[in-house]
């Protein structure tokens, strides 16, 4: 029994994850029988403790939904590490972040106004659904990659994402690079 436990083990250690054990019946026949082995490796967080931290420390998140919010991003995202940073320059990653003269909701400061069409398709109704952090997360990505695709510009995406094609942005799209740039640091570190 030890020699057959060190056989398995040798064989998963070396990527064999299927095997072949023949044992006799009870007529006295040779029964092959086929046993998968599934190997439980931890997978490796999709976000870092040091990401958590991070957005931990600027808003008012607890960490697990800090945590909760990163891994949305970086599962349903294409540019995640931009994502986190326009959330992070226009709200602080405040959920319910609003500001009333200029009409904005949520995560990524959507006009809801201008958007409604559009963002129907994440399940945004009326403008409280952007409070919704999902929605407002999914609302950004389509938003910020529909600039991009139009512009192929990163900074003229951002300040087309603003809404303030025609001021000098220089601020607030070298904030956003800055969070990417700081994002990039964070995860080679922990790669």
């Amino acid at each position: 029994m030890k020699l057959f436990l060190a056989l398995i083990i040798v064989l998963l250690a070396f990527g064999c994850n299927e095997f072949k054990v023949i044992e006799p019946n009870a007529d006295a026949s040779t029964n092959v029988q086929e046993h998968i082995v599934v190997e439980t490796i931890p997978e490796k967080e999709i976000v870092s403790q040091d990401l958590i931290e991070w957005i931990y420390k600027r808003s008012n998140l607890p960490k697990t939904t800090a945590k909760e919010i990163s891994i949305f991003i970086y599962e349903n995202c294409k540019y995640p590490h931009l994502i986190h940073g326009i959330i992070m320059r226009e709200s602080n990653f405040k959920i319910f972040s609003h500001r009333k003269d200029t009409k904005v909701y949520g995560l990524g400061q959507i006009t809801y106004s201008v958007w409604k069409d559009e963002i129907k398709q994440f399940g945004v109704n009326e403008s409280r659904d952007l409070y919704d952090w999902r929605k407002n997360i999914l609302a950004i990505n389509y938003i910020f990659n529909k600039y991009y695709e139009e512009t192929g510009d990163l900074r003229l995406a951002l300040k087309k994402y603003v809404g303030e094609v025609n001021n000098d942005m220089s601020k607030y799209t070298t904030d956003i690079l800055a969070h990417v740039g700081y994002l990039y640091i964070i995860e080679k570190n922990n790669s």
